[in-house]
């Protein structure tokens, strides 16, 4: 019999990535076929804006917001027990998330796993100092090159199927895309960035229509102003904040690689939807297959049904290759970045086992049985 906190924890897991084995009818519902969506957004783009989470950056080799909770929490767990770290290598060992999580059940104060608040509590408990959070983005950021889904955003961009694009992420990686030497004819008016040092500039390019605009709602780490604990969290800056909401109200809203668990970004959509227009040109919310949106997302869709939005969720393999399939249709526009991205595409390949202290199991399984396997 397994552990019971091992059990609970491969549970909670198995939830949080939307895992569940009786399908609900109501979610069903506002489900839409990816199909339908490719269809249709030649003929929207480019009124809908984009809203990038963490997830899109995975591709690209950054980790997502769950691995660096389990890091922030594998550091304050050793350095307390005076282990090394490497006693820990693979993060998503059960029996070193159920060690070290009920090691963090025990302390008062704690948050539950996969609470709203995991991320940035740690976080903050791991480098209290504001600076040295920042110091540690930067470090995990500098070098990344943008994956081939940014560089077909940057396409899109580029041919006028995209002007505006929202994230919460730090990292530099949509600038840098647009920044390769393929796009410098496409781009002679300059790449408008606004974050939380430079909120104004968000008004001043959509007034003056001056695209494409990125734009960084939780900051950028290259400067002092970042949001990554759960105080700053809860608030979004008003000019960038009220700038979403009022163009929520003109525009139609795609959200990829986002869990939807910001208070502060939720309550923006929230209150886009008392607009006079909410999202007139449909709000889609992308997951990866097999997944379920969050409650909040649900919630939020729900929500912008009864106010006559078209809303849905759609699966997808991944941000990568949603923009890829995207950009397919203007491959001739672009023909350097259809190059580059064939490259860069995943392609099958043998994989040699390295047999050896610590390489076991050599393959894993989560709930089948292998019985009969090749000699």
């Amino acid at each position: 019999m397994p552990h019971p906190l091992v059990s609970s924890l491969a549970l909670a897991w198995a939830i949080e990535r939307g895992e569940r084995p009786v399908p609900n009818a109501a979610i069903g519902a506002l489900q839409m076929d990816v199909a339908e969506f490719l269809n249709l957004y030649p003929h929207r783009a480019p009124h809908i804006m984009w809203f990038l989470g963490a997830g899109t950056s995975v591709g690209a080799g950054l980790p997502s917001a769950s691995v660096l909770t389990w890091e922030f929490k594998r550091a304050l767990y050793c350095n307390r027990q005076k282990i090394p770290p490497s006693r820990f290598r693979d993060l998503d060992d059960p029996y070193f998330q159920s060690l070290v999580q009920s090691y963090f059940d025990s302390q008062t104060g704690s948050p539950k796993l996969w609470d709203d608040a995991e991320y940035s509590f740690y976080f903050e408990r791991y480098l209290p100092d504001e600076a040295d959070r920042r110091r540690f983005l930067d470090g995990r950021m500098r070098g990344v090159k943008p994956s081939f889904g940014h560089l077909c955003l940057a396409a899109l961009h580029a041919i006028g199927k995209a002007r505006i694009t929202w994230t919460t992420n730090f990292d530099p990686l949509i600038e840098r895309a647009m920044g390769q030497d393929v796009f410098s004819a496409s781009f002679l008016g300059g790449i408008t960035v606004a974050s939380l040092d430079c909120p104004d500039k968000a008004q001043d390019s959509i007034h003056d229509e001056r695209w494409p605009l990125v734009v960084k709602s939780h900051g950028d780490f290259q400067y002092r102003k970042l949001m990554n604990t759960h105080s700053e969290l809860q608030k979004q800056n008003d000019v960038l904040q009220k700038c979403l909401i009022d163009q929520s109200n003109r525009y139609g809203l795609a959200v990829a690689g986002y869990s939807g668990r910001d208070q502060s970004v939720m309550s923006a959509f929230r209150e886009a939807l008392s607009g006079p227009s909410p999202f007139p040109h449909g709000l889609f919310w992308f997951v990866r297959h097999g997944n379920v949106p969050s409650p909040y997302t649900i919630a939020l869709l729900n929500e912008a049904r009864a106010k006559g939005v078209q809303a849905s969720f759609i699966e997808i393999g991944g941000f990568d290759e949603l923009m890829a399939d995207l950009f397919l249709p203007h491959h001739d526009q672009l023909p350097l970045v259809r190059d580059i991205v064939k490259q860069q595409r995943e392609r099958r390949a043998p994989v040699v086992p390295q047999y050896g202290p610590g390489n076991w199991p050599v393959i894993r399984t989560n709930a089948l049985e292998v019985v009969t396997f090749p000699s």
